[in-house]
């Protein structure tokens, strides 16, 4: 099989194993979301459904960030595989157990939007991948974002991540200043 074919193939499987993560996490949500078991025996039960679901999730997200890896190892530089991979790890941030898991994940995402953008500045699908990081980080540590919301320039984040949160921030007062002012209605960051 070709060069071609090796990353189409690996490609192919990191976005299977994505979709299949994804589809996890979201039955986990479900799970966790609906009404609470009412007897002693359902709690182990629904306890151990979740674990299960947290395990097979974050495990299909870390292999299709494996194939994502092997994509760029094959190609050299691919945008959809490094916002593809960045993808993964922010959902495995939000099934991490812990909060320094879940800030070291969204930073390694955040670090991958932020390399793509270095080459593509004009891709949204990136920014919007990347405001999602930021906003994730921040919810790992609350007691730094004020600081990095009112003053990005003081803050430790990376320069490309405090250009972003500028960048960001412009794009929001547009979007409001065109609401306010009935102008067009702005169009969908989902990709």
């Amino acid at each position: 099989m070709g060069t071609e074919g090796a990353r189409a193939t690996l490609g192919n499987l990191g976005n299977g194993l994505l979709a299949q993560g994804e589809l996890k996490k979201l039955y986990l949500e479900v799970l966790q979301s609906g009404p609470g078991p009412s007897a002693p025996e359902e709690i182990e039960v629904q306890r151990a459904a979740e674990v299960a679901l947290q395990v097979e999730a974050s495990s299909m997200l870390t292999k299709s960030g494996e194939m994502f890896k092997r994509v760029l190892e094959v190609e050299g530089w691919s945008s959809r595989a490094l916002v593809n991979w960045g993808r993964a790890m922010c959902m495995r941030a939000e099934l991490a157990d812990s909060s320094d898991l879940a800030a070291q994940l969204f930073g390694s995402a955040l670090d991958k939007f932020e390399a793509v953008l270095e080459e593509e500045p004009d891709m949204t699908t990136a920014k919007y991948r990347a405001a999602l990081a930021m906003v994730g980080l921040a919810r790992c540590r609350p007691d730094r974002t004020r600081e990095v919301i009112i003053n990005p320039e003081a803050s430790s984040l990376a320069p490309g991540a405090r250009d972003l949160l500028v960048q960001c921030d412009v794009m929001l007062q547009d979007v409001q200043m065109s609401l306010s002012t009935g102008g067009p209605r702005p169009v969908s960051l989902y990709s």
